[in-house]
């Protein structure tokens, strides 16, 4: 997904993660896949990111394979649960709370979209 961001940084978003896991709302297996600068026309950075899950599957327990983006899933990794994403995805906006994430515009479209599940 796409971050458009004029306060995070590379070490902000890895501490976004972090403060996520740390809190028990990410598992400890789930890393960045990407996170590479993209450049942004709205604001001063901008990353693509994606996160991966590198655990062990166990049958039932809802891991999926990640988009690979052109044709569907990937079967080499597993992806990031939705709460997992939208508890990173909290903790960026708590650093600033006017970034762009994806279809999110603004902390409070965030907190509408997911009616309010994340903070």
């Amino acid at each position: 997904m796409k971050l458009h961001s004029d306060t995070l940084d590379v070490d902000g978003i890895n501490d976004a993660l972090r403060r996520a896991k740390d809190a028990g709302h990410v598992d400890g297996q789930v890393v960045f896949s990407q996170l590479t600068a993209a450049g942004s026309r709205s604001r001063r950075n901008g990353f693509e990111i994606r996160l991966e899950w590198l655990g062990e599957k166990q049958k039932g327990d809802g891991r999926r394979y990640t988009n690979g983006g052109n044709r569907g899933a990937d079967t080499a990794s597993y992806g990031a649960f939705w709460e997992e994403w939208g508890w990173f995805i909290h903790e960026l906006y708590s650093v600033d709370p006017e970034l762009i994430f994806g279809h999110y515009k603004d902390r409070d479209t965030f907190d509408t979209m997911t009616r309010y599940a994340f903070g």
